[in-house]
């Protein structure tokens, strides 16, 4: 049982404004929608380009260490990022999904 004053101190402003406001529950609902596509968009990529893109996007590897990883020149990752991020739009937009 935290105390109340607190409590209201922490996630209120002195107006009385949220400091960081609660995420609507459809914004959840949206991201978990997304996710899900993405991993389905996923599963139809070449592996490298879907390395590639994990690496860089869900790992937040630098290029120098994805292209060490992935055996390739920084141009190549380029171009492995560039037709990935395309055919995943692509994909989430057939599903009906909007970025």
């Amino acid at each position: 049982m935290d105390d109340i004053e607190e409590v209201f101190e922490q996630r209120f402003d002195d107006a009385g404004s949220w400091t960081r406001p609660p995420r609507m529950v459809d914004a959840e609902v949206y991201d978990a929608e997304v996710r899900q596509g993405i991993d389905g968009c996923l599963d139809q990529v070449p592996t490298n380009q879907r390395m590639a893109f994990v690496l860089r996007e869900i790992e937040g590897m630098d290029t120098q260490e994805i292209c060490k990883i992935l055996e390739v020149t920084g141009t190549n990752l380029g171009v492995l990022l560039h037709r990935v991020r395309n055919r995943l739009r692509e994909c989430l937009e057939a599903k009906g999904i909007e970025p």
